[in-house]
């Protein structure tokens, strides 16, 4: 249980694993490998063992105060190229069993680090103790010298809080999202601004504390955390919740997480999202250690959460206990140009764009409406094998033509509606 990192790079038809790395002062039960985050660039990563003993010199031995350590790419952007270990790094304020690096997020730029201390019990003065309340600690890199610019811990810090168990640094390294679990209670998420942006000599203040719109006991709200590059987004999780996007038909630890966005310096939330085949204890939003359950995309419109103790496979059946499963969301709500899906779009809400492009995918409508507003282009609006209706769609509304090779509707009452003018025609067979 020393741990290990490997680093693939993708050589444009396939992965190639280039180097295993360890810690250079690896010791048995380090963990070296709990966390890990990697730059925007690729050309910096760090690396968390929580459970190391020892500061930068290898000495003063405390149990579990945790270490992170830096590796950079030898020959800067070459997929090729080896890797080497730059820094260890310790909290200037270590203490034994405070799990320093069991969770970690690195800037794309590679110059600022947020490392959790999940199990950390004293406040930024190094008083006023509350066991495992955490902390978080902001490294930055300047020149040659990786520096511990601040700690940061809760705004009303409690014991068993675990502040720190999830972190996320936007892509720019100038807003932080930290969870705190919330072990023995509701859990809680938040955010940080750096005061100047961009300047990585710049202090830290708190902005805002986040919780859900219905948030309980036992939700572990925050427990997994995850930021936009802009740092406008977040996505936050509750693998304990129970409840609906309604906040209705409770199914105990069924799971959820939560979008919040940002606007000026408010974060607000805007969407709760859950499984559509969620059971009882399929924890979504959870993954199988401390590591991350939640991970949104740099535009903040695509967002993956994990559901690690979920049975069934994608058709809900062929049960395998706690096999495990991933669940992809996105905000078709959002203004874009283009949304480009590899495999089938399941639209529980209205959905109205420019464009519906297929590659032979379906786009379904479930108690929905597809609508598309305008065709700036030649072809159709919706190109796809099939459009499918189910019982509950009303209509598919569209100011110009349709062209797809066969509409199949269901024995709803589902309808297509075409303004004068207009025609839907199968391309190889005519009207």
């Amino acid at each position: 249980a020393a741990g290990a990192a490997y680093i693939f790079t993708y050589n444009g038809s396939a992965w190639v694993q280039i180097q295993k790395v360890v810690a250079s002062d690896r010791a048995t039960y380090d963990f070296f490998g709990k966390s890990v985050s990697i730059s925007g660039d690729g050309n910096t990563f760090a690396v968390g063992a929580d459970a190391e003993d020892e500061d930068e010199s290898g000495a003063n031995t405390l149990s579990g105060s945790g270490s992170v350590y830096i590796f950079t790419r030898d020959t800067a952007n070459v997929l090729t190229s080896t890797w080497s270990q730059q820094k260890k790094l310790v909290a200037t304020d270590r203490s034994a069993g405070a799990y320093f690096g069991s969770s970690l997020s690195v800037s794309s730029d590679g110059q600022t680090i947020l490392v959790g201390a999940y199990g950390e019990s004293e406040d930024v003065s190094g008083a006023n103790t509350l066991t495992l309340a955490g902390a978080a600690y902001i490294f930055t890199y300047s020149g040659s010298t990786w520096t511990q610019k601040q700690k940061i811990v809760a705004s009303n810090r409690i014991g068993d809080g675990y502040f720190g168990w999830g972190v996320s640094i936007s892509k720019d390294g100038n807003v932080a999202l930290i969870g705190e679990a919330g072990i023995t209670g509701t859990g809680a998420a938040y955010t940080f601004t750096r005061d100047t942006l961009n300047d990585l000599t710049s202090s830290w203040t708190f902005q805002q504390k986040l919780v859900s719109n219905d948030i309980t006991s036992g939700d572990a709200f925050g427990k997994n955390v995850s930021l936009s590059n802009d740092g406008n987004v977040a996505i936050i999780s509750a693998n304990g919740n129970g409840t609906d996007e309604s906040g209705g038909n409770n199914i105990s630890n069924a799971g959820a997480a939560y979008i919040f966005s940002r606007n000026g310096t408010t974060w607000s939330q805007i969407k709760k999202i859950v499984a559509s085949d969620r059971t009882s204890s399929d924890n979504l939003s959870s993954s199988s250690g401390e590591g991350t359950g939640v991970s949104i995309s740099s535009n903040g419109n695509k967002a993956i959460v994990g559901a690690a103790l979920q049975d069934t496979d994608e058709s809900g059946a062929n049960n395998l206990t706690n096999a495990g499963a991933a669940y992809i969301f996105l905000n078709l709500a959002s203004s874009q140009s283009n949304l480009n899906i590899d495999g089938n779009v399941v639209a529980t809400g209205n959905v109205t764009a420019d464009h519906f492009v297929g590659d032979g995918s379906n786009i379904t409508g479930i108690s929905s409406t597809l609508q598309a507003i305008t065709d700036s282009g030649p072809g159709a609006n919706v190109t796809s094998n099939t459009v499918q209706f189910s019982n509950a769609i009303t209509s598919l509304t569209a100011t110009s033509n349709i062209e797809v090779a066969g509409f199949v509707g269901s024995s709803g009452t589902g309808a297509l509606t075409l303004p004068s003018g207009t025609t839907a025609q199968q391309p190889s067979t005519g009207l």
